[in-house]
């Protein structure tokens, strides 16, 4: 599965993820989505025409109004040139295990829209000034295939101003027109040993207020302003990070720093959502209306323009790629799309301005912009965020670019034509059907597509136009749906897709054969993806490293999904292991069905034993995906110091069996700690980790055998954090720790340790931590020879919420109860 912590960075343009498991797989999302080609030729048609308003008895008072107007049909992608990932692959050689493999990084749902930026002085009645505040109109909407190339159709009527609008971008080569692709993925969390919490209300008062948004929508830079605004919160503590567990100063630091910079992510997606930036020009304060303000910077526009017929690209850079901070978003990382289309948008040769243009001649770029969410108050909590385990995430990515960039070094000659309502594209529809899927690797035996004209027709009366076409994995070429046109001059027309399936697929089902119903469309360029014709479930399986980490070398995965209305059982056994740590589970029903399931873990621990958890139901499920994350059973652990008080001389061997019993889970563990005889005796840190997240039942039996061939065997004693090892020569003191204040926020701290230690030539040490959550007393064991008053010595050190240690106050004591204060 694909890892969202430490991603590669950017190489070839590309933004490149690790697998969690696979050292040579690698992921990778291109950012900007470009004209999709069928054999070499663009999907792109624009046509501009002009009405007949004089002898046109059908039309409206409004429709003369108009003029004319625009019909826009084009396909995007997000693909990739074979040759742009080959050298991709040679660069991942560094960081790769064996040989480099790549894979796209697998959405599960999104959409494309078509979008002008648009000034809000321009609205009726507006009293706004020009170039203050924008707003995004949105031309269309589709959704991509989510296979493949995630190609997206576009179908877009335009009026008499937008046709010119539209136009005059394309000549250009600049325009406020974006194609914005909203994307959702799964991905890997990492786990950190942190708790957040989070004052959503404060957060969003402050981003609110930081951003000035109340009553209409701004687009921000994600790298400069939110970036801020997030440390901010944090300072002023809207946003508390509290680790849980720490070694030292630095590993501290480290918690922190990366649990908050991979919160942002989850406060990104809260609160903004993706938006096209206002172009420059836009913000100049200019008094004209948009379309004036565009034909004043752009000047007479040539009737042609020459190009080559494909973007050419650059030659590769010879630069190392370098590892990126941990991400904030799919984007971490990656060049910016306004960089990108900067380079790739020539400035417009010099003018004579017509009027007076703020920045005739200067270039630029749509920039990756977020606009904030509304909210309604009510809706706005404190919530707590525990990141202890591993689990599958949903991520969004988006995808845009410049309308005229995609289209950039076509020849808008052939793609542009002007035309009259009697002109043969108003005579006919001629759409070009394109199969997407790969049906060998989906074992899909055959794709029918029936098509119908009219679309919209009243009941019993027949089609004028009835045609189908079968693909296959051997005949997949594109097929054209050819129609007369109505007296309506009505473009819409209707398909359904059915579907079925090979015998071998790996998609698991009660039927081969599913239908869809009926799809209304005007596009010129349809793109059939047969899985519109049922629903569809995966699963992925994924085993952590930390099973590894834990001894544990094999886990079994028992799988039921079941819909008794429908009639469908499917089950499976999946065995994951470190050589085989994923899985993916592929079910094929009818749209409708019920997309729960529910799944068991067993453990295969050391030592033969079995663990076995109950059954887990999943939560309904909308998209066509979903996982299951086997992260290491054990909860918690117990941690504890095994202490000798012996005299090396003395003996020749002690040993302590150390015996954890989880009767309610069926758990045992046993360790055992040895220490011999004729040389100096240090005390032992053991872990024992535990399925319960608050463990008891550990025993400790001690046996010695002293030099005289005596032996000495204890019996089993409850413990928990020490375990003394004694023959008669130390005890075993407890000291309560308790804090004057717990007042955290106003000392500037997010943590205090104090460390505890005692008298004697090997002396014990002990120390306990204290945060906002969590500054209850706490009682600490210190071991100490018989002889001798009872002292030790104690140190206080706070942590700032940047995770800088500050000293606090230090001394020695024999008291049983220690008072100690925040440092200041």
């Amino acid at each position: 599965m694909l890892y969202l912590d430490q991603p590669i960075g950017t190489i070839e343009g590309l933004a490149i993820f690790r697998d969690h498991a696979d050292d040579s797989l690698f992921y990778y999302a291109s950012e900007r989505p470009r004209l999709a080609r069928n054999d070499g030729v663009p999907e792109l048609v624009f046509l501009v025409y002009q009405r007949d308003i004089t002898d046109n008895p059908n039309l409206t008072p409004d429709a003369k109004q108009q003029l004319g107007g625009g019909f826009l049909a084009f396909t995007v992608d997000l693909s990739v040139d074979q040759g742009q990932l080959d050298e991709v692959k040679k660069k991942l050689a560094a960081f790769a295990g064996g040989t480099v493999k790549l894979a796209a990084v697998p959405y599960r749902k999104g959409t494309v829209r078509l979008s002008i930026t648009k000034d809000v002085a321009e609205a009726p009645g507006s009293t706004e000034a020009p170039g203050q505040m924008f707003f995004e109109e949105i031309y269309g909407t589709t959704k991509p295939s989510l296979i493949g190339d995630n190609r997206a159709t576009f179908g877009v009527r335009l009026d008499h101003e937008g046709a010119l609008l539209m136009e005059a971008a394309l000549k250009s080569g600049i325009s406020p027109i974006g194609v914005i692709y909203e994307l959702e993925y799964l991905g890997l969390r990492p786990a950190f040993n942190v708790k957040i919490t989070a004052d959503y209300k404060r957060i969003y008062d402050h981003l609110e207020m930081q951003f000035g948004v109340r009553g209409g929508v701004g687009p921000i830079s994600a790298a400069i302003d939110i970036g801020l605004a997030w440390q901010e919160l944090r300072d002023n503590g809207s946003v508390r990070v509290e680790v849980v567990n720490f070694t030292d100063d630095e590993n501290f630091r480290k918690q922190a720093e990366a649990a908050f910079d991979w919160f942002k992510t989850e406060l990104l997606r809260d609160f903004f959502k993706s938006s096209l930036e206002p172009p420059a020009f836009m913000k100049q304060g200019q008094s004209a209306g948009l379309l004036g303000s565009l034909q004043s910077l752009l000047g007479p526009l040539a009737q042609g323009q020459q190009g080559t017929p494909a973007p050419v690209r650059g030659p590769p850079t010879n630069l190392a790629p370098t590892v990126a901070p941990p991400p904030t978003s799919l984007d971490s990382g990656v060049q910016g799309t306004a960089e990108q289309n900067r380079a790739a948008t020539p400035s417009p040769a010099a003018q004579t301005p017509t009027g007076t243009p703020a920045a005739a001649g200067a270039p630029f770029g749509v920039q990756v912009g977020f606009t904030l969410r509304k909210y309604h108050q009510e809706e706005l909590k404190t919530r707590e965020f525990e990141y202890s385990m591993q689990a599958a995430v949903a991520r969004e990515a988006a995808p845009q670019g410049l309308f005229s960039t995609m289209s950039q070094g076509l020849d808008l000659g052939r793609a542009i034509k002007r035309v009259r309502l009697d002109d043969d594209f108003f005579k006919r529809i001629n759409a070009t059907v394109t199969q997407v899927a790969d049906l060998a690797a989906e074992k899909i035996a055959a794709v029918t597509v029936n098509f119908e004209y009219p679309g919209e027709r009243p009941p019993g009366v027949p089609p004028t136009t009835v045609q189908g076409f079968t693909f296959t994995a051997l005949a997949n070429t594109p097929r054209n749906f050819v129609s007369p046109l109505d007296r309506n001059l009505d473009l819409r027309y209707r398909y359904k897709v059915a579907v079925d399936f090979a015998s071998d697929s790996q998609w698991e089902g009660n039927e081969p054969h599913f239908e869809s119903g009926w799809v209304l469309t005007s596009s010129q360029a349809p793109d059939i993806n047969p899985f519109q014709a049922l629903d569809r479930l995966q699963v992925d399986i994924v085993a952590t490293k930390d099973l590894v980490k834990a001894g544990i070398e094999q886990t079994q995965i028992e799988l039921d999904y079941d819909d008794p209305t429908a009639g469908m059982r499917a089950t499976r056994t999946v065995v994951l292991t470190a050589d085989q740590p994923s899985f993916i589970w592929r079910l094929r029903f009818a749209e409708g069905q019920s997309k729960t399931f529910r799944y068991r873990i067993t453990y295969f621990l050391p030592n033969n034993v079995r663990y076995r958890t109950d059954w887990v139901a999943s939560e309904p499920i909308t998209t066509e995906s979903a996982s299951v994350v086997v992260n290491s059973p054990f909860q918690g652990q117990l941690a504890l110091r095994v202490i000798p008080v012996l005299d090396p001389l003395q003996i020749i061997e002690a040993t302590v069996d150390l015996v954890y019993t989880d009767s309610a889970n069926g758990f045992e563990q046993r360790r055992q700690v040895v220490f011999t005889g004729g040389q100096a005796f240090a005390g032992q840190a053991v872990n024992l980790p535990t399925i319960a997240s608050s463990p008891d039942g550990l025993t400790a039996t001690t046996t010695i055998v002293r030099m005289d061939g005596s032996t000495f065997i204890g019996e089993p004693v409850p413990v928990r954090d020490r375990v003394l090892v004694s023959d008669g020569l130390g005890e075993t003191r407890r000291i309560q720790v308790e804090l004057t204040g717990t007042d955290f926020n106003a000392a500037g701290l997010v943590a205090a340790r104090v460390r505890l230690r005692g008298p004697g030539e090997t002396p014990d040490e002990a120390d306990v931590i204290f945060r906002p959550s969590d500054f209850a007393a706490k009682t600490v064991a210190l071991v100490q020879p018989i002889d001798g008053p009872f002292r030790y010595s104690y140190a206080v050190e706070g942590y700032t919420r940047d995770g800088v240690p500050r000293a606090g106050a230090h001394g020695e004591s024999g008291d049983l109860r220690l008072f100690v204060g925040l440092p200041s």
